[in-house]
C-alpha cells in the first residue's frame, strides 16, 4: 500500500519528483523515495524509485491517534486549534516530525497540548515519557 501515511492523488499529466512515501507490508512500515509523472488519458505512468528504506518492525510503525500507544490527541485530525495530548504517564518531551522526518516542532515540560502544524498533512507525534518509554502516534493536520 502506498501512501498509508497521507497520500495523495493526481489526476495527469503531473510530475513527483524525489518524494518519500510510506508503504506497509503486514506490520511493518517503511519509505519509498520516488518520482513518478502521470501522463494525461490511458497513457500510464513512469516511475522510477531513487531509493528504499527499510521496513521498521511493528513496535515501531505508526498508529492512529486512539492508539494503546500510551499518549492520545484530541481532535485528530487536527481543526488548526490547539491539541490536547493525553497520557497517564508524566511526559518529558515531545517532538512533532513531517513525513521526510524533520523535526517541525518540539515541546518539553508537563505538556498538555500542542499546535496544530501550519501546514496540512500527516505528522508523526514522538512523545518521551518521565520513565524513558517512548510513545509514538499519527497526527492528521488540516
Amino acid at each position: 500500500m502506498l501512501g498509508d501515511f497521507g497520500g495523495f492523488t493526481a489526476i495527469g499529466p503531473v510530475t513527483i519528483d524525489n518524494q518519500y512515501i510510506a508503504y506497509r507490508r503486514g506490520a511493518q512500515t517503511g519509505w519509498i523515495r520516488l518520482s513518478f509523472q502521470v501522463q494525461g488519458g490511458l497513457s500510464g505512468v513512469d516511475m522510477q524509485v531513487h531509493q528504499l528504506l527499510p521496513l521498521c518492525p511493528g513496535a515501531m510503525s505508526v498508529g492512529d491517534g486512539t492508539s494503546a500507544s500510551g499518549i492520545s490527541l484530541f481532535p485528530n485530525p487536527s481543526n488548526g486549534g490547539p491539541i490536547r495530548v493525553e497520557s497517564a504517564d508524566a511526559l518529558r518531551s515531545i517532538d512533532v516530525l513531517d513525513a521526510t522526518g524533520r523535526i517541525v516542532a518540539q515541546y518539553s515540560g508537563a505538556i498538555r497540548s500542542i499546535l496544530s502544524p501550519s501546514n496540512a498533512g500527516t505528522y508523526v507525534v514522538r512523545a518521551m515519557h518521565r520513565d524513558g518509554r517512548v510513545s509514538v502516534v499519527r497526527l492528521v493536520g488540516y
